[in-house]
C-alpha cells in the first residue's frame, strides 16, 4: 500500500513538472484586454518609473497587475515581466507611461510566487516645460542687465520706466520688476 501512496505522488509530481511548461504564470489586472487589437493604433509606452517625470504629463488612470507562476518548478516572475505587463495595460487605457511603479512579491497562499505592480498609467505632454512666455521672460531679464551692465548709470526714473514697460508687455514678472527696481535704486 506504501509503494502504491509513493508511486502515485511520483506520477503526479511528474505531471506537475511535465504540464508546467503549458501554463507557467497566470496574469491578473485592473485594466481588461480589449476584445480586438489594433496594432496600428497602439501607443508606445516609452516610461516606467518608479519616480516623478519632469516632463508635464496628464494622469489617465491606475494600473495594477499581478503575475502568479503556478507551479513550483517555475522561475519566480520578474520585474521585467511586471513591466511588460504594465506596458501593455498601459496601451490599452491610451497611456504613454507609467510612473510611481511600486513592485511587491513573494509567496501567496494560492500561488508558489507572485509579483505585483502599481502605478499611474500617464500621457506624456508634449510641449516643452518652459511656455514661450518664460522663455521671453528670461530673454527680457538677461538683455535688461546686459542693458544696465554695458551702459553707464543713468536716470533711474528712465530705468524704472523701461522696466515698467517690460511689466506691462508680459515679458517680466512682478517679482523680476521689484528685483531690478529696488537694484536700480540701491545703485542712486
Amino acid at each position: 500500500m506504501k509503494t502504491l501512496k509513493h508511486l502515485l505522488l511520483l506520477v503526479i509530481a511528474v505531471l506537475s513538472w511535465g504540464l508546467g511548461g503549458c501554463a507557467t504564470y497566470r496574469n491578473s489586472s485592473n485594466v481588461s484586454s480589449p476584445e480586438r487589437t489594433d496594432y496600428s493604433q497602439r501607443t508606445p509606452v516609452v516610461i516606467i518609473t518608479e519616480g516623478t517625470p519632469q516632463e508635464k504629463y496628464t494622469e489617465i488612470g491606475p494600473i495594477e497587475i499581478s503575475i502568479k507562476k503556478l507551479t513550483v518548478f517555475n522561475a519566480d516572475p520578474t520585474r521585467e515581466q511586471a513591466n511588460d505587463l504594465l506596458k501593455e495595460k498601459a496601451r490599452v487605457i491610451g497611456a504613454d507611461a507609467v510612473i510611481h511603479v511600486r513592485y511587491e512579491s513573494g509567496i501567496g497562499m494560492t500561488t508558489w510566487g507572485y509579483m505585483d505592480a502599481k502605478g499611474m498609467g500617464v500621457k506624456m505632454d508634449p510641449t516643452p516645460i518652459a511656455p514661450v512666455a518664460e522663455v521671453v521672460n528670461a530673454q527680457a531679464i538677461t538683455q535688461a542687465k546686459v542693458d544696465t551692465e554695458s551702459k553707464p548709470a543713468s536716470d533711474p526714473a528712465k530705468k524704472i520706466r523701461e522696466l515698467n514697460g517690460l511689466l506691462k508687455d508680459g515679458l517680466i514678472t512682478k517679482a523680476d520688476y521689484d528685483k531690478k527696481k529696488a537694484d536700480f535704486l540701491s545703485g542712486m
